[in-house]
């Protein structure tokens, strides 16, 4: 991820803003990869974003799939992002 390693915290921010769920978890991502302390807001979208029920629609080459965010929590392991 180009912006993770320019470290570009304020693109992240606009990532989990998106209206996007898919471009919010890749804002999860970065955010883990960075590890930077995280600001109130920040950690109230992350939150919110955590808590969702919905699915996204999950590509493993040529395999497609629902998946649930809080499946994708589980094994990327999110809920750490909270504990900063």
């Amino acid at each position: 991820m180009k912006i993770v390693s320019e470290k570009n915290v304020q693109e992240l921010f606009k990532w989990l803003r998106s209206d996007d769920l898919g471009i919010q978890l890749y804002a999860l991502e970065g955010y883990k990869r960075l590890a930077v302390d995280i600001d109130d807001a920040t950690r109230a979208l992350i939150s919110t974003i955590l808590d969702s029920k919905s699915e996204v629609l999950s590509c493993a080459g040529c395999f497609v799939s629902y998946q649930s965010v809080e499946s994708i929590v589980r094994q990327n392991d999110y809920l750490e992002l909270l504990k900063k």
